[in-house]
């Protein structure tokens, strides 16, 4: 694997930026502003801690690649933006979010980071994941898994509004042993004869949901999943 760190002075860069597969660019602490365009090829990944003034004036590859957010400090918004292909925030800060977040493949909160959602939505088009020692802070938050995406999550999280409809035949994955809690709003719909399983990450082990208000669930072939409240 290649890894760049810039250490110091920041980085300028007057024309294209790629980052090739299985590569890392580590900015630190250090700005960035590309000029050209920014390809976060593969696996390549972008790690930086999040106090820092970044800008892509020709835009940000959300298509491919991770951003990584890895600060201790506390930080007021996400400054690559508000949508990412792959998006990590680690590190053992404090994140809030200052627009609705789009991450069109997987999430993840790691570490003893701590992301408050401010009521901004967020949208998740692959798996979600949260360290047992990270915090999520849903206010109002809705989180929406995208429809017709199979995907799993990996943890246990409150959530404020959790919703996944589809009307292709998909599957939702939830931890064993792991309890996923709804405060609010919690909408899980499949379609006639194209339903959405919901099913434990391994079989015969049950998962666990907690919604506090009466669910609105359609279509939909459980398997090894309890569930309270509601």
């Amino acid at each position: 694997m290649d890894i760049v760190t810039v250490a110091t002075n920041g980085l300028i860069i007057g024309g294209t930026l790629t980052i090739n597969t299985t590569a890392q660019l580590d900015i630190a602490d250090q700005a960035m502003t590309v000029t050209g365009l920014f390809s976060n090829a593969g696996t390549g990944k972008l790690l930086l801690d999040g106090s820092q003034a970044v800008t892509f004036t020709a835009g940000m590859d959300t298509d491919s690649g991770t951003v990584e957010y890895n600060g201790g400090g506390v930080y007021t918004q996400l400054v690559v933006g508000d949508a990412y292909n792959d998006l990590t925030i680690g590190g053992s800060g404090t994140i809030t979010l200052d627009a609705a977040l789009d991450v069109n493949d997987d999430f993840s909160l790691a570490s003893t980071q701590i992301l408050i959602t401010a009521g901004f939505a967020m949208t998740i088009g692959g798996d979600w994941a949260k360290a047992s020692g990270a915090t999520f802070t849903p206010s109002t938050t809705t989180v929406t898994f995208d429809a017709n995406t199979t995907q799993a999550v990996t943890g246990s999280t409150t959530f404020y509004n959790l919703t996944k409809n589809s009307t292709a035949a998909t599957t939702l994955t939830l931890p064993a042993s792991g309890t996923q809690t709804i405060t609010n709003v919690f909408n899980l719909q499949g379609a006639s004869g194209n339903l959405l399983s919901l099913v434990s990450s391994t079989p015969g082990t049950a998962t666990s949901i907690s919604a506090s208000v009466i669910p609105t669930l359609a279509y939909l072939s459980v398997t090894d999943n309890t569930a309270s409240g509601g």
